[in-house]
């Protein structure tokens, strides 16, 4: 009988994952049967990869039960272990997040910087425009007394 990977993975009781993995090793390919276009497994190739299972569950149960005293303190070792590393990670996060912090004011201020003197050119500019109306009304005001052809007299009487 064949078998699709996900009714293996059922019957064997583990993951889809556990059964493409054990596939794709190459004492298993030879059995491997393709079925439009679909992985199919025998009824030789699921016992083989039970048998498997089977033998790498006795052989975690084995090394599990040999010393449960020395297990908890290797355990609690890792746990001290994991707890300092994971202090020393947090301790350079925070430095790190410092460092950001500090570079963040000085974009700020150079930002500030940056619109003050954008700002400033403008106001210059303001200022230059209103210089040359001034000299453009003097000019004017000096051309009309020149080319103007009455006498001192005339235009004192005239205001």
């Amino acid at each position: 009988m064949l078998y699709t990977v996900e009714e293996a993975s059922i019957q064997l009781k583990v993951s889809k994952q556990t059964i493409y993995s054990k596939i794709k090793q190459p004492k298993f390919k030879e059995l491997l049967v393709f079925n439009q276009g679909k992985s199919m497994l025998t009824d030789e190739l699921l016992k083989l990869i039970d048998d498997g299972l089977i033998i790498n569950k006795d052989l975690n149960l084995n090394t599990h039960n040999k010393d449960e005293k020395s297990e908890s303190t290797i355990a609690d070792e890792n746990i001290k272990d994991l707890i300092n590393s994971f202090t020393k990670q947090l301790e350079a996060k925070d430095m790190q997040i410092n460092n950001l912090n500090d570079r963040l004011k000085n974009e700020q201020e150079l930002n500030r910087n940056n619109q003050e003197l954008l700002i400033k050119p403008q106001e210059d500019l303001k200022q230059l425009e209103e210089h040359f109306q001034e000299l453009d009304d003097k000019i004017k005001d000096i051309r009309e007394r020149k080319y103007s052809k009455e006498g001192f007299i005339s235009k004192l009487f005239k205001k």
